[in-house]
């Protein structure tokens, strides 16, 4: 058994140092993390996990995305490989409704979207979508209450940076992303000066 050696620090160890980040790292990590998730949900792999924690910065500036421990295939697989509907799998503060729900099959490339949408939120304003005072309240929230528009509270943030965070966290599926490639598109668009 053989793992790399990875030289750096997770997302997580740097906002907790930092707190919000400038908004230009923040762009260039959901560039990078949005591009990965395109491959991996172009190969049928949705990560399910995408939090702090998962994202790790190298020392040269490079990103890895950790821990596809719950990955799910959206291909057909044997049902004894899926995991059991009605079980809510993922991190609570960044998990999208369906997933909060525990709706297997609703789980798609826009769960990852709507996760990486809460990331970005918590780096650019320094706080989760919800804030609740136990863990069952916030799985509650996170399955019932849309997420706050970033603007009301980061007012300094790009107005099209919110927009691309805004509608990664959209409370219905079919109002976010419909896949990676899109997001990815919009992120590129902003980075060059452009709208989204």
């Amino acid at each position: 058994y053989v793992m790399p050696f990875i030289d750096g620090e997770s997302l997580r160890a740097r906002l907790a140092r930092e707190g919000a980040l400038p908004m230009s790292e923040v762009l260039r990590i959901l560039h990078d993390v949005v591009d990965a998730l395109a491959y991996s949900h172009r190969h049928g792999v949705v990560h399910r996990d995408i939090k702090p924690d998962n994202v790790f910065v190298l020392n040269d500036g490079r990103l890895k995305i950790l821990d596809f421990g719950i990955a799910r295939v959206i291909d057909d697989v044997p049902s004894e490989f899926k995991t059991r509907t009605g079980l809510a799998l993922g991190t609570i503060p960044y998990m999208a409704p369906e997933q909060a729900l525990g709706r297997r099959g609703k789980v798609d490339g826009r769960t990852d979207l709507f996760a990486l949408g809460a990331l970005m939120f918590r780096a650019l304003a320094g706080r989760r979508i919800h804030e609740e005072p136990s863990e069952a309240e916030l799985l509650v929230a996170m399955a019932t209450k849309p997420a706050p528009r970033l603007a009301a509270v980061s007012p300094g943030v790009l107005p099209a940076v919110c927009a691309i965070v805004d509608r990664a966290l959209a409370f219905s599926q079919e109002a976010r992303y419909p896949d990676a490639e899109t997001m990815r598109r919009d992120v590129q668009a902003v980075l060059t000066g452009a709208l989204p």
